[in-house]
């Protein structure tokens, strides 16, 4: 079964949606995990307090996908996911399992945010509420892993559960070269490509000068 990305800036309403979606996938008969920063016992204030604490964040987020993640049941992942990069991570794990990636976009006007985050224990600081939702980077349909792609505000009633359902119980995404067994990046993975090109190119011009060059393709 899919993979469903919250995404949205800090009090904007997804866990209310996340909670709100797996209720009514399983009062249709649907497995569903949701994972957050709760399920993961962590302060949502101390997973932002650093640039390295949100690296932390975010691989353990991404770990308990890679746990959690099945053809089995629904995966509803329940986090700011403010990076594009990130959501695409996101989406490589889903494919590299067979199953799709369904996107829900949160929004919710700053100062209803900010009302939001006051009666939250450990919630985010008035820096925070005011930095996070400046690094937030849409999500946008027209790349294939932020579609299908919903958007529902604070104010709405209620988030369209019957047309998300709908889209998840499509058609599967097939895994390809590119995302199947996947290995962890390495923090170097652009200078070791590098090294790799210019290897490929030297062993090419070098082949060219012992053959002479300048023949015809064969």
């Amino acid at each position: 079964m899919p993979l469903v990305v919250f995404c949205g800036p800090p009090c904007s309403g997804k866990t209310t949606r996340a909670n709100q979606l797996a209720e009514h996938l399983r009062g249709a008969g649907k497995t569903v995990t949701v994972v957050n920063n709760e399920s993961l016992g962590v302060v949502r204030s101390e997973a932002y307090e650093s640039a390295a604490s949100e690296k932390i964040s975010r691989a353990n987020m991404k770990a308990a996908v890679e746990r959690e993640i099945s053809t089995e049941r629904v995966l509803i992942c329940d986090d700011l996911n403010y990076i594009k990069g990130y959501r695409y991570e996101l989406f490589c794990i889903a494919r590299a399992q067979g199953t799709s990636v369904c996107t829900v976009h949160c929004t919710a006007p700053p100062e209803q945010a900010a009302a939001n985050n006051h009666p939250q224990p450990g919630g985010y600081t008035a820096s925070q509420l005011q930095e996070l939702p400046l690094r937030f980077e849409k999500p946008n349909d027209r790349f294939r892993w932020e579609r299908p792609l919903f958007e529902v505000s604070l104010d709405d009633e209620s988030l369209p559960c019957v047309d998300i359902q709908s889209v998840l119980e499509g058609n599967q995404l097939r895994a390809n070269l590119a995302t199947v067994a996947q290995p962890v990046s390495s923090p170097n993975l652009l200078h070791e490509l590098d090294a790799i090109s210019q290897e490929i190119v030297s062993d090419i011009q070098a082949r060219q000068q012992a053959g002479g060059g300048g023949g015809p393709a064969k």
